[in-house]
């Protein structure tokens, strides 16, 4: 569920599409959902939502299970959307391999980072058509530095600028200098093979005194901006992919 600056609700789901709250005042929305339609190329590429994300131009991101990402083009007052994807304008994005997106982030720089089953994208916010937008994809290789594992689970990054990387059964990777637009980031891993992290990392928040919460399958984990062991909760707990919030109040959720 995500509320963009109108005070619109974009709300995805696993199996029945994306719906939208729009907003018409005085806790009064008018509801519309989006499916994919073989008769329009412009329709949503997938039913399966798994992340939304407005940037910081106003442009709202839509990451799908199956049909990579869509930017929503048009979301006129009462207008008809338009979702510009592979399958219309999108020409450049790496759908054989990146169709199935987990998560989606902004980082300081006006950077796009686009967490997939098959590696790590970025792309620019700095285009004036969507078929110019160029993708960078970072995946596990024979480099050391590389991605630890190309299935990512979430991506964060603290007001240090450290940009924390959660990939499945590979535990945190943490770029901390230089742009984010290369097909060759160096990343530092934390998991199970330096006895860091468990390799089965959810997730990763920070909250307000700037300490690191990692979420594990079975455990979370505190520590400091540098990633110090500060606390560990680990009795019979079991947690689940959704991401951690922090609240205006300064608690996690």
């Amino acid at each position: 569920i995500y509320e963009d600056k109108d005070h619109n609700i974009w709300m995805g789901t696993r199996e029945d599409g994306l719906f939208l709250f729009r907003f018409q005042g005085e806790d009064n929305y008018q509801v519309t959902c989006y499916l994919p339609d073989k008769d329009n190329p412009y329709s949503i590429s997938s039913k399966s939502i798994f992340s939304i994300l407005q940037d910081s131009s106003g442009r709202i991101w839509i990451g799908t299970f199956g049909g990579g990402i869509n930017l929503v083009e048009s979301a006129s007052a009462g207008g008809d959307l338009k979702f510009v994807h592979y399958g219309n304008i999108l020409n450049n994005y790496p759908i054989h391999v990146c169709e199935k997106v987990r998560c989606l982030y902004e980082v300081a720089d006006g950077v796009i980072l686009i967490g997939t089953t098959g590696g790590l994208l970025s792309c620019s916010t700095d285009f004036s058509r969507p078929e110019e937008i160029r993708f960078f994809h970072n995946v596990c290789d024979e480099r050391y530095s590389s991605l630890s594992n190309n299935d990512i689970l979430d991506i964060t990054q603290t007001k240090g600028g450290k940009l924390l990387v959660t990939t499945l059964s590979g535990g945190i990777n943490i770029l901390d200098d230089g742009s984010s637009l290369s097909e060759r980031l160096n990343f530092k891993h934390y998991n199970a093979t330096n006895d860091r992290l468990p390799d089965l990392s959810l997730s990763s928040i920070e909250d307000q005194e700037g300490n690191i919460w990692i979420v594990s399958e079975n455990k979370i984990s505190k520590f400091d901006a540098g990633l110090n062991l500060l606390e560990e909760y680990k009795d019979q707990i079991q947690m689940a992919e959704t991401r951690p919030v922090l609240l205006s109040s300064g608690k996690l959720l």
